[in-house]
């Protein structure tokens, strides 16, 4: 089980919040952080990925744009998106990438954690 976690370092709050409650779900040599896109790409740029699900926070819209160019190499992937706010065009713009569920910055993190379990279920039952 490999979850990967983009949550810019800018915002520690959120980002550690968020990872706190992705390792209530799994054991945390599980879970790998990267806290900017470069690092974040270089690691979904490796062959084989080898990654179960990937879960997104995007801050801000830069953010959720930088996340969009590297949608090529998450279209495989379980994802988890977490978008900075709920209006229309950010909604759709998130839609790009697909995820198999979405947040919001200002939503109850305990959602993600039932999420994450659902697809960690699903997970193991295929494998």
């Amino acid at each position: 089980m490999k979850i990967v976690l983009y949550a810019n370092e800018q915002d520690e709050q959120s980002s550690k919040c968020l990872q706190d409650v992705i390792e209530t779900c799994i054991p945390s040599n599980c879970l790998e952080v990267y806290g900017n896109t470069h690092n974040f790409a270089k690691r979904i740029y490796q062959i084989p990925r080898n990654i179960d699900v990937v879960v997104l926070l995007a801050q801000n819209h830069e953010q959720l744009s930088e996340l969009i160019s590297l949608k090529d190499f998450l279209i495989d992937v379980r994802m988890v998106l977490i978008l900075p706010d709920r209006e229309h065009q950010t909604v759709i713009k998130g839609h790009a990438l697909c995820p198999g569920y979405t947040s919001y910055m200002d939503s109850n993190m305990a959602d993600i954690a039932k999420v994450l379990n659902k697809m960690i279920l699903r997970l193991n039952t295929f494998s």
